[in-house]
């Protein structure tokens, strides 16, 4: 998201008439994290994974959860790894291979352990990282190979991501908002139009 959604959807709408002088104050974290603070009013709205509770507690009555893009699922490997050259790439490839993984706690592991286990694989989890870019790093150093959402700014001079053909799932993210809760006049023209945006330009495909 932050290298492609978060920035088109911001300049985009701060290029709208009336919309100039709204300014933002952004944060990252896990989805748990990120759906506490929007309980605590640290933030207006939230884009994340979709979690069905947070610390136990059921998120359908607490949250409304709007879905705006699907993100593809790619593998991402070191330049001089074996799969680097292969054509196509299936999901018992990986098998082999250590795996570096989302933590428990990002929104992205119920999806990873999903496409693992329709596949029948048990992963050699070398790793468990929350966040995508560090996750990176550590395969392009040769830790191990990840399945990680499309990064489409990505240097694939330092590791290549590459699609899996026989992976139906995708990454969905949320436009997440608490239910019957005050929305000042700005956030409620930003969260309209992030609705409008990515219904128009990501309806029928994959970031």
């Amino acid at each position: 998201m932050g290298q492609r959604l978060v920035p088109e959807l911001m300049q985009q709408f701060t290029q709208q008439p009336d919309n100039e002088r709204i300014s933002f104050q952004l944060g990252q974290d896990t989805t748990e994290h990120l759906l506490e603070k929007l309980v605590d009013d640290q933030f207006d709205l939230v884009l994340a994974s979709y979690a069905d509770r947070v610390h136990g507690q059921a998120t359908k009555e607490r949250f409304q959860f709007t879905p705006i893009v699907k993100q593809a699922i790619k593998l991402a490997v070191p330049v001089n790894h074996p799969l680097a050259t292969k054509p196509t790439i299936k999901l018992r490839d990986i098998a082999p291979y250590d795996l570096i993984m989302f933590s428990q706690k990002s929104g992205l592991r119920p999806l990873i352990d999903r496409i693992l286990k329709q596949a029948e694989l048990t992963p050699k989890i070398k790793y468990e990282i929350e966040e995508d870019h560090t996750i990176i790093g550590l395969v392009q150093y040769g830790m191990g190979i990840a399945l990680v959402p499309n990064l489409p700014q990505l240097d694939q001079s330092q590791v290549i991501l590459r699609e899996i053909t026989d992976n139906p799932l995708s990454h969905e993210l949320f436009l997440i908002t608490r239910k019957q809760h005050f929305l000042t006049p700005a956030v409620q023209r930003f969260d309209t139009f992030i609705r409008q945006y990515c219904k128009q330009h990501f309806a029928h495909q994959k970031l």
